[in-house]
């Protein structure tokens, strides 16, 4: 009797959900879905609607570079649904953006750096650039140029700034700490 109490309950659930996703409310139909899967773990239409929901929302946010908002929806769609196709492209589309603004961010500190002589905190935020990135030509090309730059400054006893580059999480561009270990292992197994 319980059971077919729960699944009546998550039936109405379901069918609140998809009322509220039709109006554009995804996070409100989310939770409501969330219920009716706790109240009736194996009904195969509340799961897949949604994981088909949870897919829509971390899509949502990824086109808006919600990457924290992003990420949890698609950790908890590939633990309903482990090996989800789209989900795990999605991930892997999310370390790329991640990855590519981040080495966005670095090549333009750097070059920055570069603009003031500050050719040893210039070539740091490269190494960090590549790190994140190591197949970057972009970064190799201005890595090599600094090293250059950096060589005749010393030869012609040219103003050289010293000094350690300001930290990464200054100023507006992603952090090291966005990139994360599943954006820099999931930009490697695209490689």
């Amino acid at each position: 009797l319980k059971n077919k109490e729960n699944a009546a309950q998550a039936s109405a659930l379901l069918g609140q959900a998809k009322e509220l996703t039709e109006a554009d409310k995804l996070e409100e139909s989310l939770k409501l879905l969330r219920e009716a899967r706790q109240m009736d773990p194996r009904n195969s239409v509340i799961r897949t609607v949604l994981v088909n929901s949870l897919l829509s929302l971390a899509v949502q946010k990824k086109d808006t570079k919600d990457w924290e908002g992003a990420e949890p929806l698609i950790r908890e769609l590939l633990e309903i649904k482990p090996n989800h196709p789209p989900a795990l492209s999605l991930q892997n589309q999310l370390g790329d953006q991640k990855k590519e603004e981040f080495v966005s961010w670095c090549l333009a500190q750097a070059r920055r750096m570069q603009r003031q002589d500050d050719y040893e905190g210039a070539l740091a935020l490269v190494q960090q650039g590549l790190e994140a990135d190591p197949k970057e030509a972009r970064l190799q090309q201005l890595r090599a140029t600094l090293v250059q730059r950096h060589a005749e400054a010393v030869q012609t006893g040219s103003k050289i700034v010293p000094g350690p580059p300001p930290p990464v999480n200054a100023g507006p561009g992603p952090t090291p700490a966005i990139l994360g270990s599943a954006a820099v292992a999931g930009g490697s197994e695209a490689s």
